[in-house]
């Protein structure tokens, strides 16, 4: 299994050997403009993707809508795991309305939920 992890802000811990022994392909990148050039060339089978409110942006609420529309756009759409505050969820609803590809998880991260994704 291939997975993408966005990282933006990150201060969390992604448990990527714990993947990798599971031989899952894992790939890190840490900003949204460069995983969007990466998903032009692949396409993995699971992303884990920050939301990052930001109340900046005129029309909408933050990166996460660029990477949706563009997975949205292939022949094969991976699962999407969002990792958000429990206090972003008024406006993560209204990505959800746009673009209902996701699932959530919620900050603190206390084990390891990846791997309730993984299949492990």
């Amino acid at each position: 299994m291939q997975i993408l992890f966005i990282v933006e802000v990150g201060g969390y811990p992604l448990f990527t050997s714990e993947m990798e022994n599971n031989n899952h392909q894992v790939t890190v990148i840490r900003s949204m403009r460069k995983a969007l050039s990466w998903l032009k060339k692949q396409s993995p089978d699971l992303v884990f993707a920050e939301f990052n409110f930001e109340p900046t942006f005129r029309d909408r609420v933050s990166s996460l809508e660029s990477l949706l529309a563009t997975l949205q756009s292939k022949n094969s759409i991976p699962r999407v795991v969002v990792i958000t505050e429990e206090q972003d969820q008024t406006h993560l609803d209204k990505l959800h309305q746009r673009f209902p590809l996701f699932s959530t998880l919620y900050f603190p991260l206390a084990h390891n939920p990846f791997l309730d994704y993984t299949g492990h």
